[in-house]
């Protein structure tokens, strides 16, 4: 494979722009002001919300581990 660095920092810069975006909605605030209002969940609804909730802090939690797993093993490339 040819090593082509300007392709692999772009990469890095829409992956960075990637995170930003989720970073930067506002995802967490509406979904914090939906639940309050009245009549907003049934059982079911609050189940599934639930489980959806536990999987994105799952994936978030990866990534971010990926993510500080790949920078730390980078950091090591080339030190003796």
């Amino acid at each position: 494979m040819k090593h082509d660095i300007d392709a692999l920092a772009s990469r890095i810069s829409a992956l960075g722009e990637a995170v930003s975006k989720v970073n930067d909605a506002k995802h967490c605030e509406v979904l914090a002001s939906m639940i309050r209002r009245p009549g907003f969940t049934s059982v079911a609804e609050y189940e599934l919300m639930h489980a959806h909730l536990d999987s994105i802090n799952a994936q978030v939690l990866i990534l971010h581990r990926s993510l500080q797993a790949l920078t730390s093993s980078v950091e090591k490339i080339g030190q003796s």
